[in-house]
């Protein structure tokens, strides 16, 4: 476990501004295993979100991997010394346990990053980068997750950044149930996003626009709505009071010329890096709002969350001491192959018959027995056995 790093950087130390020079699309992510792979480090994966973006990696140091990530985003080093961190062994796997549980979500309990976390997970499989190690991590890690928001009450309620959106529409925007939204964008988080509208505003006028138009179209068929296209966006906004922006782009997608002369009320960037372009915020003619913005809603359902971190705490626990069990176990393998080879190899001794008065076999027995009982408490003792065994076995050879 000493050779698991996590190379991060996350909202907790950088705004979105800096989180945007080091977020990664599907296919930075895929080169980065690429690269390591090419570079030895056999089991990675990295998670990318509007909140962070980390890399888990088993290697002898962290060296390769950060200058692989600052080489990838073409961002500088200086900034993820000064702003990143880097942990490992129990730190970054006790981290890892947190992350899936919502423990460290920008919003507490919001579990929109299990579900990024496992397509994390899928992309590194499919890569061939995970690994004996990563692989049984993870799956305990997902069986924490389902524990947590099973017996717990963390994820209770509707607090998340795309319903912390809707939340600000409502407190913000007069009348809003006769008013038009454009949502743009419909992946992870802008479809999560279209479910609160449709939940909470039904009555509210929607248009939906998708950078990739045959991405978007199967959702917006589902749903039974028209769906535009990213050259309609000028049409749209003709008649858009609230432009919710949820796209991956990795420049500004919407500027202040375009929004000029519109109606707009209210602008939502759920993107990290930011696609509104900085100068609509100076513009001043309408409300700008980013994920950080939206994270500091609180309420009564987040307080109750709160509440539940101990128990939380406690499941994680549970689990980490369970891989931690696998883990250590792995380790004498050898050992309990070894014994078995050596039980068949007793047992199929002729001097061992049913009028014997060498006990060894039955001993033998008795011990692999208790050894899949308690294996922990057994195995050194049957290390022990091994070497007896084949002294005594040396004698008939």
């Amino acid at each position: 476990m000493q050779q698991f790093w996590l190379i991060g950087l996350s909202y907790r130390n950088a705004n979105t501004s800096l989180r945007g020079q080091f977020a990664m699309n599907k296919e930075q992510c895929l080169l980065l295993l690429e690269e390591a792979g090419k570079a030895n480090i056999s089991e990675i994966f990295v998670l990318s979100t509007c909140n962070r973006t980390e890399i888990y990696a088993r290697c002898a140091d962290s060296a390769t991997i950060v200058n692989l990530f600052c080489q990838i985003v073409n961002a500088p080093l200086s900034v993820l010394e000064d702003y990143g961190y880097i942990y490992n062994d129990e730190k970054a796997i006790h981290h890892l346990y947190k992350v899936a549980t919502g423990l460290d979500s920008q919003i507490l309990g919001d579990f929109e990053i299990l579900g990024q976390l496992k397509e994390s997970y899928k992309w590194a499989k499919d890569a061939g980068t995970i690994g004996t190690f990563t692989d049984r991590l993870l799956n305990n890690v997902f069986q924490c997750a389902k524990s947590v928001k099973t017996h717990t009450a963390i994820s209770s309620g509707t607090v998340s950044v795309s319903f912390a959106a809707l939340q600000y529409i409502k407190d913000n925007v007069n009348d809003i149930e006769h008013k038009t939204i454009v949502l743009v964008g419909l992946g992870n988080i802008g479809q999560t996003t279209y479910k609160n509208i449709l939940d909470y505003l039904p009555q509210t006028s929607l248009v939906l626009i998708n950078r990739t138009y045959e991405t978007g179209r199967n959702f917006a068929a589902e749903q039974r709505l028209p769906l535009l296209s990213i050259n309609e966006m000028d049409s749209a906004l003709n008649n858009a009071h609230v432009l919710i922006v949820a796209t991956n782009a990795s420049k500004p997608l919407i500027t202040a010329d375009m929004l000029r002369n519109k109606p707009v009320e209210l602008v939502i960037d759920l993107s990290v890096p930011c696609n509104v372009e900085q100068s609509v915020y100076k513009g001043g003619e309408f409300k700008v709002v980013n994920v950080d913005d939206l994270s500091q809603i609180n309420d009564e359902a987040l307080e109750r969350r709160k509440q539940e971190v101990p128990h939380v705490l406690n499941i994680i626990q549970e689990h980490y001491a369970e891989f931690k069990k696998w883990y250590y176990l792995r380790k004498y393998i050898p050992i309990i192959n070894g014994m078995k080879e050596k039980q068949t190899l007793v047992n199929s001794y002729p001097f061992f018959t049913s009028t014997t008065t060498l006990p060894l076999p039955n001993t033998f027995n008795t011990l692999m027995q208790a050894l899949s009982a308690k294996p922990e408490r057994h195995l050194m003792q049957g290390c022990t056995y091994i070497e007896a065994l084949n002294d005594v076995i040396a004698q008939y050879d």
